[in-house]
């Protein structure tokens, strides 16, 4: 896969510093890594604001990763959960860092009022996870995810995050958690350096189109 789309390249697109916020696509697979532990992997975009009102807009990959969790978990929402966890923690970090720039006064103890400013959205294809997350569902057994879903919690409250659901087939970081996986949509945005979050047939044939270029 890798030679049949060497000649895949990162664009950097402009976006104005006022109009701009983060989203990351966050994704597990339960048990299929060493040791049965989950395979999470995520990416992280400087995006235009239009994206989070469901329209059309531009945006540059800044980070991703795919790594096998530190703990084994007994469920796909554990999984699900871990990893969201992480990549909420990651896009503060990138958030953190993106408000030092542009901020001459900035100081640790000011980050949060600060960085707070710009948005984040993470987009998720658990279902489960969002209910949990909205309230639908309250019950956890394992004390430790419970712990990790209050903090989840926690920074939807207070740090101007907002998480989304999206169908499996619309996951952008799918082929960064399982063997086998599409990875259309991740080489799409690679190339045209854009997205949008809702589901539509339109995104599928957008999608679509890419297994027929390199």
């Amino acid at each position: 896969m890798v030679r049949d789309f060497s000649g895949v390249e990162i664009h950097v697109v402009p976006i104005d510093v006022n109009n701009l916020e983060f989203v990351a696509w966050s994704d597990a697979s339960f048990a299929n890594a060493e040791e049965y532990k989950s395979q999470g992997g995520y990416l992280i975009c400087a995006t235009e604001r239009g994206l989070r009102l469901n329209q059309w807009a531009r945006l540059s990959p800044l980070r991703w990763r795919s790594f096998k969790q530190e703990r084994q978990v007994a469920s796909t929402l554990g999984a699900e959960l871990l990893t969201l966890s992480r990549t909420i923690a990651e896009t503060k970090w990138v958030r953190s860092i993106f408000t030092e720039a542009v901020n001459g006064s900035y100081t640790l103890e000011s980050d949060k009022e600060r960085s707070s400013r710009t948005p984040i959205t993470v987009a998720i294809d658990s279902r489960p996870a969002f209910d949990h997350l909205n309230g639908q569902v309250m019950s956890i057994r394992d004390k430790r995810l419970a712990i990790e879903m209050l903090l989840v919690r926690q920074d939807v409250e207070r740090e101007n995050v907002h998480v989304r659901w999206m169908p499996t087939d619309h996951m952008v970081v799918d082929g960064l958690t399982k063997i086998g996986a599409p990875m259309n949509s991740l080489r799409k945005i690679l190339r045209e350096g854009k997205m949008i979050l809702v589901e539509k047939d339109e995104v599928m044939k957008w999608i679509g189109k890419c297994s027929r270029k390199k």
